[in-house]
């Protein structure tokens, strides 16, 4: 007994200095700004959770020990019940509960111990309240028999689940135990409910539905034979001691009171922080804290914060462990798997100290963990020391990102440096031939001339054998003379106008080769005039042309292989479209058709990809544009855009 009033002594002493000098500032807390009266509020609720814890744990360890010595009085139950119900009425009042106390008796007498009796009746009380939604009732029930008080506290609440009724009068048992669990508290109060009233020769059973609601019921004998002068009808108002533990019981069910939450952001600062927790002062706290210097957003549960991590994507996610609906690690868990909130920071709050808590929180994700208790100055400097890491991770995106638009530049470049070497090469071998062909080709047409000349009359066979060598000599000449326009040409002009015709005939002349068994389908008007290099609108043309070959080639034992050419004008802009019934591209590669060293054919084929890059450059050169549409195993079209050379287009 000295040991236990001794231990009592020591938590309750410094419990009681931290209790006094914050009651007496709030007490004279007019001149005080908001802030601090909300700060001293938060110190006396938790200062009231913990001596109540404090107390629970001493009551339960005398009880194990047999230390219990009960101040047995004959007292009047239902002044003790209903003075409790009207404590704690403003308690329902702030779920908007209906609270009953339905009484027929003035008064039943009981012997016993007021002050257990009260934490039995008021434990009973604040769980009903803890545990039943808003707009919902509780009805207290005051009766007695000839042999007992019958005392029944009855909710429309969450009720219990049938497997758990068998274990809800264990100590440290609670219904929900896992991280997830909505509610606060050690699982002591039942327990030390039922030990209470069996001290006092009664009984506490409980009966309970899920979903439909839980009724606790205290049986206690009746005190016989007793005057009403003996009978006590209320506790002693003027022990403070007792006071504030009758405030520190209801503290629980204060801190259980629903409280609204926003999304909206509070405080300024270069980042953004969301605080996800579901106990409404630790989160109101957190946030009065971190806003003086950042944008803070805030959540109450996992589910929510998720939804608000995934559509806000704040620089840090400060994240509570214990959670209802989802945990903390399992909202760590999703946010990683997310690759667009690679960059977010998360720390965890936990009040478990053990290594593999620590462990798990890394494993799942999270950059670091926060023990409780924590300083709000370890807290700003954790969280500091992350946030720098979030600009150093933005700054090397924006370098990476810059450089890979420098790369595809570069790219585009070398492609160009490339192709032009091409065309360089081309044209120096054009010219050769030209050269080395031409002279022969003139011999020959001048002793063609002058064969007509000299045989005279010739029989009609020799005359057509004539004209066909003659037509043919014409022909090399014109196929040498467009390839070297085509491979070697001039600067292009600014202005310069083509007939889309012209350029058109010599792509199909240069890729007659390729085109055995193709349907093609022409509609191109002669006199079609776009402003575009002759030459570079032939080499664009002959690409697409090419590609659109090998295309239908791949599904010719399919279908009837068919190219379809066709122009339209309209609003200064001539559209010419080259369209293959070949075998399509699949939508994901489209966005980079355009793009160097890109290819839809195997790597490692005949093929660098950097034809329909060349032709998009080409395109954008001439004031146009470059598009494509296509449907996998079905077709690819290709839309050229120029400006119109016809002034009344």
């Amino acid at each position: 007994s000295d040991f236990f009033a001794n231990v009592s002594h020591e938590f309750r002493t410094p419990l009681t200095l931290i209790l006094a000098p914050v009651e007496e500032m709030l007490n004279n807390s007019s001149n005080l700004p908001d802030s601090t009266k909300q700060t001293l509020g938060l110190v006396r609720h938790n200062a009231l959770r913990l001596l109540k814890l404090i107390n629970d744990l001493l009551e339960i360890i005398r009880l194990e020990g047999k230390a219990v010595t009960l101040d047995r009085r004959p007292l009047d139950l239902v002044s003790m019940v209903k003075g409790l119900c009207e404590s704690v009425r403003h308690l329902a009042q702030s779920k908007k509960l209906s609270l009953e106390c339905v009484c027929q008796k003035e008064t039943i007498t009981v012997s016993g111990d007021w002050d257990r009796l009260e934490k039995v009746f008021l434990n009973l009380l604040t769980n009903a309240i803890k545990f039943t939604n808003s707009g919902d009732r509780i009805t207290v029930s005051i009766d007695c028999d000839d042999q007992q008080a019958i005392i029944t506290i009855t909710d429309t609440g969450i009720g219990i689940a049938k497997q758990d009724l068998s274990n809800i009068f264990e100590r440290f048992k609670q219904v929900d135990s896992s991280s997830t669990r909505r509610f606060q508290g050690l699982g002591l109060g039942l327990a030390l409910s039922r030990e209470l009233v069996l001290e006092h020769d009664g009984e506490l059973s409980v009966t309970s539905e899920q979903g439909q609601g839980t009724s606790f019921c205290v049986t206690l004998p009746l005190l016989k034979f007793q005057t009403s002068t003996d009978i006590q009808h209320s506790g002693d108002e003027s022990d403070a001691i007792q006071t504030m533990m009758r405030k520190a019981q209801q503290s629980a069910t204060q801190s259980a009171s629903p409280t609204d939450t926003t999304s909206q952001e509070v405080g300024s600062g270069q980042y953004q922080i969301l605080v996800v927790d579901d106990e409404p002062e630790m989160r109101s706290f957190l946030v009065s804290t971190l806003s003086e210097e950042y944008r803070v957003l805030q959540a109450s549960d996992g589910l929510e914060g998720l939804a608000i991590a995934q559509s806000q994507q704040p620089d840090l996610v400060l994240l509570d462990l214990m959670m209802p609906g989802l945990n903390g690690l399992d909202v760590c868990e999703k946010l990683r798997a997310n690759e667009s909130l690679a960059d977010m920071k998360i720390v965890l709050l936990t009040a478990r100290a053990d290594e593999q808590s620590k462990l798990d929180a890394l494993r799942r994700g999270g950059d670091d963990f926060i023990t409780k208790p924590f300083g709000t100055v370890e807290l700003r400097t954790r969280l500091s020391n992350l946030l720098k890491t979030v600009s150093l991770q933005k700054d090397l995106r924006q370098r990476h990102e810059e450089l890979q638009r420098t790369m595809a530049m570069l790219q585009a470049t070398e492609a160009q440096l490339i192709q032009s070497k091409k065309m360089n090469a081309l044209g120096s071998l054009a010219a050769g031939l030209l050269h080395e062909i031409n002279n022969p080709l003139n011999y020959t047409l001048m002793a063609l001339q002058m064969l007509d000349e000299s045989l005279g009359e010739l029989a009609d066979e020799d005359k057509q054998t004539l004209a066909d060598i003659h037509q043919g000599m014409q022909r090399i000449g014109e196929i040498v003379s467009d390839l070297r326009s085509f491979a070697y040409p001039d600067q292009a002009n600014v202005g310069e106008v083509c007939k889309v015709h012209d350029a058109l005939t010599m792509a199909l002349r240069f890729t007659a080769h390729e085109r055995n068994q193709i349907d093609m389908q022409i509609t191109v008007p002669k006199d079609l005039q776009a402003i575009a290099s002759r030459s570079q609108l032939t080499q664009v043309l002959v690409n697409l042309l090419q590609n659109a070959i090998a295309a239908v080639s791949q599904v010719a034992d399919q279908r009837k292989a068919t190219i379809k050419i066709s122009t339209s004008l309209a609003d200064k802009q001539i559209a010419i479209t080259i369209h293959d019934n070949g075998v399509g591209i699949v939508p994901q590669k489209l966005p980079h058709i355009f793009d160097p060293f890109f290819t839809t054919h195997e790597v490692g084929g005949n093929r660098m990809g950097l034809g329909l890059s060349i032709c998009h450059a080409i395109i954008e050169k001439l004031d146009g544009t470059i598009s494509i549409d296509s449907e996998p195993n079905a077709w690819t079209q290709f839309t050229i855009n120029l400006p119109s050379a016809d002034q009344g287009a």
